[in-house]
């Protein structure tokens, strides 16, 4: 079976897409941990972000109007190779943890894709790539995202070692509408659903 020749290009913007869901509530920008070399989620508590207000800071900073401080948290391009604390860093720096929408996650160590993430029923976005993840059906867990609609998984090895990386992640998430940046028709979630048929898949 041939893979789907998608081609991989960054985004113009890093924003999430609109939530199917509830709308968004007024919120400052997603607060920026990336490139600090931190090696656990505990340890992001002790640092200040490069941009963003946090729980209890400075809300003269926020824009007008916002109801939160973020909806959105950047840790891209560290050294996790767990996510574990997540829970409790997002108390910690976020008004709402519940409202979290987008999460960045990229260019880590991760090697799964841990449960706990299911703990934030809002998220349409999740940046996973450039991590160590080395099977596809590992992204399955986050097909239980009600309002997933934007993954990136392309740089774990999965993408390498699995002929089928495109199909396999595409009908692991069956809401996602844009995978690794790009967009996902009508017409490829037919024959997603037929290859995944075929597999003897559940999607």
């Amino acid at each position: 079976t041939a893979s789907m020749a998608w081609t991989t290009s960054m985004p113009e913007d890093d924003t999430p897409p609109p939530s199917p869901g509830a709308p968004v509530p007024p919120s400052g920008v997603p607060l920026d941990y990336n490139y600090l070399d931190v090696k656990t989620v505990a340890g992001f508590s002790d640092v200040t972000p490069f941009d963003g207000v946090v729980k209890d800071g400075d809300r003269s900073k926020l824009p007008k109007g916002a109801k939160l401080n973020a909806c959105g948290v950047r840790l891209a391009n560290n050294k996790l190779t767990s996510l574990a604390g997540l829970d409790e860093f997002l108390e910690q720096v976020l008004d709402d943890p519940g409202e979290l929408r987008w999460l960045d996650v990229s260019g880590n160590k991760l090697t799964k894709v841990e449960s706990l993430l299911l703990s934030y029923p809002k998220l349409s976005c999740i940046y996973f790539h450039g991590n160590q993840v080395k099977r596809s059906n590992e992204f399955e867990t986050l097909g239980e995202l009600p309002e997933l609609r934007k993954f990136t998984a392309f740089g774990n090895p999965c993408e390498q070692s699995d002929k089928n990386y495109r199909y396999a992640v595409a009908a692991s998430l069956p809401l996602v509408r844009s995978l690794d940046f790009t967009g996902i028709t009508r017409k490829d979630r037919e024959d997603i659903h037929l290859w995944d048929k075929r597999r003897g898949g559940k999607r």
